[in-house]
C-alpha cells in the first residue's frame, strides 16, 4: 500500500462518522497552551460533541502513552501510530523529518510521518501519522521513542518558559488592568495583520514577548515562537541561534515586525540611528541605548510613577547596561560585584528592577555561570574625600580661633 492509500485509509477509519458525530475525544480533551481563538466557536463546538466519540476511536486507536501534552495512539494494526500535540513547529518537525530504508540507502527520502490535516483536528494541535514500514523492526520502534521522548522534553521546555513569563507579568500587572496575553501573528476583524511595531520585553529560549496595544481595562502582551525569526538550516543551528536571536531582538527596543507567510522579518522601527548604519559601533550603540533606558526609568521614578512602571523600565535599563559590558569586553565573571551606576545606585526603586533585569538577562547569556551576582554602590572620587579631609581641620581650627576670643 503507497503512502497516499494507507493515509486514505487510516483517516477513513479513524474518523469514520466524524462529520454527523463531531470529532474524537482524544483530539479534543487535551489541554493546550496554544492561545485560545475566541472568534472560533465552531472549534468550541467541536469539543463538546467530541466527547461522544470516545467508545468508537478506541476500536481503531487505542492510547499508548499520554504525557507532556503529547499523546501517542496504536492502529489496531499493533504498528501504525498516531502523535497528537500541540501545533509547536520545533516540537513536532522531528515527525517529518526526511526518513529513508536502511537497506536502500540511495532511495528518495520520504518524511518519516506525514502531517495530517482536516476539520477535525482541535485548535492548536496538530497530528501525524507514521506508516508501518518506519516500525517493522525493533530498533526503528525504538528511533520512533526517541522522537517522541525528545519532542515530549522540549515541549514542557515550552510550557515552563511561557508559564514563568504569564506568572511575572500577571503578578506585576498595574491595578485595574490585568494580564491578558495573545500569542503569534495578530489579527483585525479576523485578518491577519501583514505587520505589527512593538517593543521586546523577553526574549526567552523558545518564545519572545512583545508589547500589545493597551486597553483600559487590561495590559496586553503578545508571546512569539522564536524559530519564526530564523531564516534558513544555518540559523538553527545551536552555536548561531541564540547570538542570532539577540542582535535580531533587543531588549527594550521597539521594532517593526513584518509577518511573511510563516516568518517574521524584523527591521528597526522608523530611523533607529543605533542599527540603520552597518557602520556603526556596537559598543557605541549598546551605550546609547543604556543612556536612553536608563534616563527612561530616572524619569519614572522622579515623577513618581507606578511601581510596575519604574519596576519595567529600571529592568529593561539593567538589561541594557549588561549588554553594554558585553559590547565592550566587560561583561562580568562568574560570582562577580557589579557596581552600579550612580544614577541608579541614588534611586532605590530603580535599583532594585535594574539589578532583576541585569540578573534575569545574564542567566540567559551566560548559562554555564552558575554563582551569584552582588552588586555594590559606585566609591566616591577620590579627589572628592581628600576635599573634605581639607576642610573638616580648617573649619576647625576657625571654630577654635573665635572660641579663644
Amino acid at each position: 500500500m503507497d503512502d497516499k492509500k494507507e493515509i486514505d485509509a487510516a483517516r477513513k477509519a479513524f474518523f469514520d462518522r466524524a462529520k454527523t458525530n463531531g470529532t474524537s475525544e482524544f483530539l479534543e480533551e487535551g489541554k493546550t497552551n496554544a492561545a485560545p481563538n475566541r472568534d472560533d466557536m465552531k472549534g468550541q463546538q467541536k469539543k463538546e460533541a467530541g466527547n461522544e466519540r470516545a467508545s468508537e476511536v478506541a476500536n481503531v486507536y487505542r492510547l499508548l502513552s499520554d504525557q507532556d501534552n503529547i499523546k501517542v495512539f496504536e492502529h489496531s494494526d499493533g504498528r501504525s501510530r498516531m502523535i497528537d500535540l500541540p501545533n509547536r513547529y520545533e516540537v513536532h518537525a522531528r515527525f517529518a523529518a526526511p526518513w529513508r530504508p536502511k537497506n536502500a540507502p540511495d532511495a528518495a527520502p520520504q518524511p518519516f510521518g506525514v502531517q495530517l490535516k482536516h476539520d477535525d483536528i482541535a485548535f492548536g494541535r496538530t497530528q501525524y501519522l507514521v506508516f508501518k514500514d518506519r516500525l517493522q523492526t525493533d530498533e526503528q520502534v525504538k528511533e520512533f521513542d526517541f522522537k517522541v521522548l525528545d519532542a515530549r522534553k522540549l515541549n514542557a521546555s515550552y510550557d515552563r518558559e511561557l508559564d514563568a513569563m504569564k506568572k511575572f507579568y500577571t503578578e506585576n500587572a498595574p491595578e485595574g488592568k490585568p494580564a491578558s496575553f495573545a500569542y503569534g501573528r495578530p489579527s483585525h476583524d479576523k485578518k491577519p495583520l501583514s505587520y505589527i511595531n512593538e517593543t521586546v520585553l523577553e526574549r526567552g529560549e523558545h518564545f519572545t514577548l512583545v508589547t500589545s496595544p493597551s486597553r483600559e481595562d487590561a495590559s496586553r502582551y503578545r508571546f512569539i515562537e522564536n524559530h519564526r525569526f530564523l531564516q534558513g538550516a544555518d540559523e538553527f543551528k545551536a552555536e548561531n541561534r541564540n547570538r542570532i536571536l539577540e542582535e535580531r531582538l533587543p531588549i527594550g527596543e521597539k521594532l517593526h515586525f513584518a509577518f511573511e507567510g510563516n516568518k517574521i522579518k524584523v527591521s528597526p522601527y522608523r530611523a533607529n540611528e543605533l542599527n540603520q548604519s552597518a557602520n556603526v559601533d556596537p559598543a557605541k550603540a549598546s551605550e546609547e541605548r543604556f543612556t536612553k533606558h536608563s534616563q527612561e526609568a530616572y524619569a519614572a521614578a522622579d515623577r513618581k510613577a507606578s511601581s510596575f512602571d519604574i519596576k519595567m523600565k529600571a529592568q529593561q535599563a539593567g538589561k541594557s547596561y549588561l549588554l553594554m559590558l558585553k559590547d565592550m569586553g566587560h561583561a562580568p565573571e562568574d560570582g562577580a560585584t557589579v557596581v552600579l551606576p550612580k544614577e541608579v545606585a541614588v534611586r532605590p526603586a530603580v535599583a532594585e528592577g535594574f539589578k532583576a533585569g541585569f540578573r534575569d538577562l545574564y542567566s540567559k547569556l551566560f548559562q554555564d555561570n552558575t554563582k551569584d551576582l552582588t552588586f555594590e554602590a559606585p566609591a566616591e572620587p577620590v579627589k572628592a574625600q581628600e576635599q573634605k579631609l581639607e576642610k573638616t581641620p580648617r573649619k576647625s581650627k576657625a571654630k577654635t580661633q573665635e572660641l579663644a576670643q
